[in-house]
């Protein structure tokens, strides 16, 4: 079903999966936001796929010395004008876009998906003095933190700045028995995953001393599995392997009695997907409060903040869960209901569609 009045193509940043249709039909993967999106809104991909078909000069040379992105932006902004506006996956590849706009007198909308991945880089306050004048780009932040640091940092007029947040998908994630044969345990599991901006470090000194199973799940969609922890090293409650997909994720938080995300201090967007998948799992969450913290956790409902790098509370937030398993599921069941009712990938698409169609959106004004 068309959703959005007019027409869009989505700038993907990656390859397109020729699988990911059969493994979502079958129950295997959840559902991508730009998966959705298009399914809503019969929106065709631009992605790596078309800058390496590209004769354009520019995607070319970019395949030469590989900077897909660059390519990947002159080749969307060759077709623009087959479209309403081009929405892009992140800066990766909107910057690149709104640069080569101001270059060509593009005035068709740039919609960017913004993670805050460039928010610690002086290039960044630099360019954004050349595209602060530029009154067709949008900026989609997937938190309220992120759309606070480019008004107040970056000076950008807030109708350009639109807070949509995040979405996942709670059809495949969602509150389920465990099943796999290995599952029960004579302790409560507690489980982490991801590999981006990881203090697994902080996770290892404060479990150490708990009477519970830390299982922490080494797999990234986005990033190379690389993380602050050697196995051979860790103590013996605590776990950290490839659980292969994401149905072996899936299976890992049905498993847990909550979840923590350990984070590094961050400017940009690093655990929400985490934060988001657990929640939408019933678990209840801690996870380090960094400055582009996720506005998924409330506080003390669905679960606790915790201060970056500081041990001794990640210690007592775990065992005040660990001793209070009734506490844990009242977070976890509130979680869900959050989730379902702010976070699912049709509310996350619903907000990006608002946006395009030039309606204001701040979501943290209505999910708090």
């Amino acid at each position: 079903m068309q959703t959005y009045r007019r027409r869009v193509g989505y700038v993907l940043a990656s390859r397109q999966d020729p699988r990911l249709a059969a493994t979502i039909a079958a129950g295997a993967s959840p559902r991508p936001e730009y998966y959705v999106f298009r399914q809503r809104n019969d929106a065709p991909f631009i992605s790596y796929e078309d800058v390496e078909r590209s004769a354009l000069p520019l995607a070319r040379i970019s395949r030469l010395v590989r900077q897909a992105n660059w390519g990947l932006a002159a080749v969307a902004l060759a077709a623009q004008g087959n479209f309403d506006g081009l929405l892009a996956t992140g800066e990766d590849v909107g910057l690149p876009l709104a640069i080569g706009a101001r270059l060509r007198r593009v005035q068709r909308p740039i919609y960017i998906i913004t993670h805050g991945s460039y928010f610690a880089s002086p290039k960044l306050r630099l360019l954004m003095t050349v595209l602060q004048g530029m009154t067709n780009v949008y900026y989609l932040c997937l938190s309220g933190t992120l759309r606070d640091t480019l008004l107040e940092t970056f000076r950008l007029p807030a109708s350009q700045v639109h807070n949509t947040s995040y979405g996942v998908d709670t059809a495949f994630f969602r509150p389920m028995e465990a099943q796999s044969v290995g599952a029960a345990t004579s302790r409560p599991i507690v489980a982490s995953a991801g590999t981006a901006n990881r203090d697994y470090r902080s996770l290892v000194m404060a479990a150490t001393s708990l009477d519970a199973e830390v299982k922490i799940a080494a797999d990234s969609a986005w990033f190379p599995a690389s993380i602050d922890i050697t196995a051979d090293r860790l103590p013996p409650n605590v776990e950290a392997r490839s659980y292969g997909n994401y149905q072996g994720l899936r299976e890992l938080y049905a498993r847990a009695r909550f979840v923590v995300v350990p984070l590094y201090p961050a400017r940009h967007a690093c655990g929400y997907a985490v934060v988001a998948e657990a929640m939408a799992m019933g678990k209840a969450i801690i996870a380090t409060r960094t400055e582009a913290y996720n506005d998924f956790i409330v506080d003390g409902v669905t679960g606790y903040y915790v201060k970056a790098g500081d041990v001794d509370d990640l210690r007592a937030k775990m065992g005040r869960l660990l001793d209070n398993p009734q506490e844990a599921v009242q977070m976890g069941q509130r979680a869900r209901a959050r989730a379902m009712e702010h976070f699912s990938v049709e509310a996350y698409c619903r907000r990006i569609e608002e946006v395009l169609q030039g309606r204001p959106v701040d979501h943290r004004r209505s999910s708090a």
